[in-house]
């Protein structure tokens, strides 16, 4: 009798009988619970496959938990089912009724905009017909939403609203902030690790009615006033850790201060890319990626009559079925491409892509041909060329100990892991170094599944590292650019006509002799004047995001302000003494003369041509060696 109440039951999920389903939650209520926690997924798939709306209900009615653990970590492929039914709308508009629901697809506006938005003008309008009719009945009533599963509705829907970075939507704003409950919520952690989640998003967008009313509530401001008002947050500085237990994190928006400094490199890199063409630095773009695979690629290792023979695996589909491998090598040969990094990128900007999973989504399908499919990738050939230009810019030197090299490397690891976004959305449970069980993401080493479009924005922000357009500027940079400057004017300062007066007037204080009047000249001389160090802030300005700068221009002016009530305060040379400068007073420094050109493959346009750099390789060297508390 139970296992025929266990069978009856899943094939009754099969067939979305309503009627069935609410006689057996009566009868055999633990074996209904059961099998919805063991069969969730296809249970979902089915249903909203079917259109059964009503059996959706029962199951948030009849088990809430298991429905809501499903709606809060499976909303993409919720959404995904629901959109490609002859009828969503119901569906739809169901899940967007679940806070976790709605969270979800109010963040991919591009993808399920056209429901979020008339879902959120009705329910507005709801609310304040609510709202009115309350009031009429009792002038000293105030409005509120007893449901907490509601007021967090609201509080998404409020998100929503702040992200439109609409003036006009105030009103509204207002009318959602008025309601007690999700007033109440503002400044929590409604999303996990974002507290005043609601005042960052604000901040971040310039959305200032947004701003200004969240700050009119106590609770928001006093958070905010502990960090800052989440200025360094604002330049660029997202909570890392943040961004790393958020699973949907590249949908965070750009800040304000990166999109300055987008819009800065977009400004620096258009001629360049109007000179080629978008086209042509794709073509090269896709050229390198195959050429980068070529010499490094894929392989497995066959095993025949005993004997194991490594196989390098070719670049293209067509080539990989012509080596007719067997079933098992076959797989084992996938495997090996999906963790290729250059391969991958390759694959991303492939069209189409045939080693495109089959129920991959966020795709483009040729209508024509339905097994041919690619990603979104070519709505983002302007931004990825400017970006490509920007990883191949030698003129502009790498910072935070990056090189050209590993810039590139990095390039071509984010472009891999855009089209293989999706295929890290499981997670598994480990054990780590100290054997404690940690859950981790994983790349589950099946066919491609791309980003959305709506994430592959910040997802290509961050894929290039090392260069002042896009990156946030810290103190401890700020330090590395004071390092070389002063290396860089003392290398040029000190020649032969004077370099035995300074080193004579340098070794009295390492021998604690006085120095003469003649030795402070000498030393003096070759100090850093005020015009320099302006010119030294207006590079600065022009090499970074200049509000980023002039937080900073107090320290740095600092550093160089001389005392002479302090022997070693009296010079720059012996203000900057740890910096190594010694050795330019031993003999005349070699200078590098050699300067790098950019790609092989663009330099016939003139771009990147070779540039003098202020910062030499030796002066990066000798900075690293430094402790940065010293500076």
């Amino acid at each position: 009798m139970k296992l025929l109440t266990g069978t009856l039951l899943a094939a009754t999920f099969q067939k979305s009988h309503l009627p069935v389903l609410q006689f057996l939650a009566e009868k055999a209520p633990e074996k209904f619970q059961e099998i919805i926690d063991d069969n969730i997924f296809s249970i979902f798939h089915r249903t909203i496959e079917n259109e059964s709306l009503s059996v959706l209900q029962f199951l948030a009615e009849k088990a809430p938990g298991t429905f809501q653990e499903m709606v809060t970590n499976y909303s993409i492929y919720i959404f995904l089912w629901a959109t490609s039914i002859q009828d969503p709308l119901p569906i739809i508009n169901f899940f967007l009724s679940q806070a976790n629901g709605f969270a979800y697809a109010e963040q991919h506006q591009i993808e399920y905009g056209k429901y979020v938005t008339p879902f959120v003008t009705k329910k507005l309008t709801d609310l304040q017909v609510q709202k009115n009719t309350v009031e009429q009945e009792n002038a000293y009533a105030v409005f509120d939403i007893t449901s907490p599963e509601e007021a967090k509705l609201l509080f998404h829907v409020l998100r929503n609203l702040i992200r439109q970075n609409n003036p006009a939507r105030r009103d509204d704003i207002l009318l959602l902030l008025s309601i007690p409950s999700v007033k109440a919520l503002a400044h929590t952690e409604v999303t996990p690790h974002q507290p005043n989640e609601l005042l960052r998003l604000a901040l971040s967008l310039g959305n200032e009615t947004a701003a200004e009313l969240l700050l009119g509530i106590p609770a928001v401001r006093e958070l905010a006033a502990q960090n800052n008002f989440y200025r360094t947050e604002q330049r660029g500085g997202l909570d890392l850790r943040a961004l790393a237990r958020n699973r949907e994190s590249a949908m965070t928006a750009l800040t304000q201060g990166e999109q300055k400094r987008l819009e800065k490199a977009i400004t620096h890199y258009q001629p360049m890319l109007q000179q080629a063409g978008v086209s042509l630095i794709m073509e090269e773009l896709y050229a390198m990626l195959a050429q980068q695979y070529e010499q490094n690629p894929a392989a497995i290792t066959i095993e025949h009559q005993g004997k194991q023979t490594i196989i390098s695996l070719p670049l293209r589909w067509e080539t990989l079925q012509a080596l007719r491998l067997d079933v098992s090598t076959y797989q084992d040969a996938l495997k090996a491409y999906y963790q290729h990094k250059a391969h991958s990128a390759w694959r991303y900007l492939s069209k189409p892509n045939p080693w495109m999973h089959e129920h991959a989504s966020y795709v483009y399908v040729n209508p024509h041909n339905i097994t041919e499919k690619w990603s979104t990738f070519e709505e983002y050939q302007s931004l990825i060329s400017m970006l490509y230009l920007a990883v191949l810019d030698k003129t502009i030197p790498c910072l935070d100990h990056h090189t050209f090299e590993s810039r590139l490397e990095h390039f071509i690891d984010e472009l891999a892991l855009i089209g293989r976004a999706h295929n890290w959305d499981k997670t598994r449970i480990i054990a780590d170094v100290d054997a404690n069980h940690v859950t981790e993401e994983f790349d589950d080493l099946e066919g491609d599944k791309p980003s959305c479009f709506s994430g592959v924005k910040r997802r290509l922000f961050q894929s290039v590292l090392g260069h002042p357009y896009f990156i946030l500027l810290t103190a401890d940079l700020i330090k590395q650019e004071i390092c070389e400057f002063v290396r860089q004017h003392f290398k040029d300062s000190i020649h032969d006509t004077n370099r035995d007066a300074i080193k004579i007037a340098w070794e009295k204080g390492i021998l604690l002799e006085e120095r003469t009047n003649e030795d402070w000249e000498a030393l003096k001389s070759i100090n850093i004047s005020h015009e320099q160090l302006d010119a030294f802030i207006r590079s600065l300005k022009n090499k970074y995001e200049e509000e980023q700068i002039c937080s900073f221009i107090p320290y740095i002016q600092n550093k160089f302000a001389l005392n002479n009530d302090k022997e070693y305060e009296r010079a720059h040379l012996l203000k900057f003494g740890y910096l190594q400068l010694a050795e330019l007073l031993e003999a005349k420094s070699q200078q590098n003369d050699e300067n790098q050109s950019g790609s092989q493959g663009l330099n016939q346009f003139g771009l990147f041509a070779a540039a003098e750099s202020s910062t030499s390789d030796q002066n990066i060297q000798q900075c690293h060696m430094v402790n940065s508390n010293e500076i």
